[in-house]
């Protein structure tokens, strides 16, 4: 499973009508059984299961390398799984694993990234990032509802995690043709998030009957997935499967990356999903707050042309 720990489940009880991962899951909609996790496991477990995506066009299981983010074995994460193991047998004490953190760092810093990647990542380890909760946490006298959803508390996996995403599709002159709104639950990560995104926009579109589309969006690690001939074992590998699968009932589609300044209206979007928490659909229109950012977009498309 995903997240820290041994990435196993656990239960108190074993229950036969239950063996297989498959008896958890809902076939007709490629859902997790709610009832039967709740029933099985403890909450935060339940929450663990339902952060794995599911295809819902039938992809077949394969076998993956757990500690490797595609999901492939290598020489060089196989040795940092026996590197971790010996360390952990040896119980390490407090200085030598001060001394693993500064090495970490040392070698981030060193790494073929992005300046401004590098200092996120810095700032976000040692929570220099000032939400309101880690504000709040340091006496402050502020309030640490999250000012964009008021449903919960600012904190960085709140910011990078808990939120909605918004889709909205135009014609070839700009203007708004549908919109939806639509919150998600259990995404644990910012790249599923964002290739849950681009799933319902095809969805979407198909299920408005459009048949030529271009698809954008603005992270680039999504846009070249969709694109590549190759699959991997990654998180999202599931959901780009069921991507491809759809693409296949269009007479057309591109996908083309543009930059965040030039998607303010799906993010608009996404910003009075937060406060509603609910799914909405639109035909020929949108909250006025996206509109408003999509006539911007608009404006600066035409200046660049």
């Amino acid at each position: 499973m995903v997240g820290s720990g041994d990435k196993r489940i656990r239960c108190d009880s074993v229950n036969v009508n239950y063996a297989q991962v498959s008896d958890l899951i809902h076939a007709p909609t490629a859902t997790w059984r709610l009832d039967i996790l709740n029933a099985l496991f403890d909450e935060e477990q339940v929450a663990t299961i339902c952060a794995i995506p599911l295809s819902k066009s039938g992809k077949c299981d394969e076998i993956i390398w757990r500690l490797d983010g595609l999901g492939a074995y290598s020489v060089k994460n196989g040795y940092r799984l026996l590197r971790d193991d010996l360390l952990t047998a040896a119980n390490v004490t407090a200085p030598a694993y001060s001394n693993l953190v500064v090495r970490f760092f040392n070698e981030m810093w060193l790494a073929t990234l992005p300046v401004k990647v590098k200092i996120n990542m810095w700032r976000i380890a040692n929570k220099f990032v000032p939400t309101y909760s880690i504000l709040h946490n340091r006496r402050l006298n502020v309030n640490n509802d999250c000012p964009l959803c008021l449903s919960s508390s600012e904190s960085i996996a709140h910011l990078m995690r808990d939120c909605s995403f918004g889709v909205i599709d135009r014609d070839s002159a700009g203007l708004i043709m549908a919109s939806c709104i639509v919150p998600h639950y259990h995404v644990t990560d910012a790249f599923v998030a964002e290739v849950v995104a681009c799933f319902q926009a095809i969805t979407l579109a198909k299920e408005l009957g459009f048949r030529r589309v271009v698809i954008e969006g603005d992270s680039l690690m999504v846009i070249k997935n969709v694109c590549s001939l190759t699959s991997d074992g990654s998180m999202i590998s599931p959901i780009i499967y069921d991507i491809r699968d759809v693409v296949r009932e269009f007479v057309s589609i591109s996908f083309r990356f543009i930059h965040r300044t030039g998607n303010n209206d799906a993010h608009s979007l996404a910003r009075v999903g937060r406060r509603q928490r609910v799914p909405s659909y639109f035909v020929e229109e949108a909250p006025s707050e996206a509109i408003a950012a999509a006539m911007l977009d608009l404006e600066k498309l035409v200046h660049l042309r």
